[in-house]
């Protein structure tokens, strides 16, 4: 849960941070939080969130969006991602960060990461690296 709280926190902000660099968009900004409103994660988010207003010049609203442990936030968060990295103006500036983003499924991150977690576990198995 915690990652994926993580995650998408990281991906808004990320998304924030090009849009700011754009100077675009010229309304808020909607910060997707899959936590429930007064929590302890919320809290934290929104002094990050009001961090991140004060230094991009533009406002951010909270969205709560919690159940189904963080998943309905995670999902939503996901839509909004793919509908923005249909922008041309969004993929270009990517592009022009070497980045290139594309979106996925909560699903397929999990897929991701468990294939890297077992190739990696391969590779410090055979490399005989032992944690102290």
């Amino acid at each position: 849960m915690k990652l994926l709280q993580l995650v998408a926190f990281c991906a808004g902000s990320v998304l924030a941070a090009v849009a700011s660099a754009q100077g675009y968009p010229s309304r808020a900004i909607q910060v997707i939080s899959p936590v429930q409103a007064g929590s302890a994660g919320d809290h934290s988010r929104r002094i990050v969130t009001q961090k991140i207003a004060e230094n991009i010049g533009q406002s951010l609203i909270v969205e709560n969006l919690p159940g189904a442990a963080g998943m309905i936030g995670v999902e939503r968060l996901n839509a909004e991602i793919a509908s923005a990295l249909d922008d041309p103006g969004v993929r270009e500036r990517f592009a022009s960060l070497g980045a290139n983003p594309r979106p996925s499924t909560p699903d397929e991150l999990a897929d991701l990461t468990r294939r890297a977690y077992s190739k990696m576990s391969r590779i410090i198995n055979e490399a005989g690296i032992k944690s102290d």
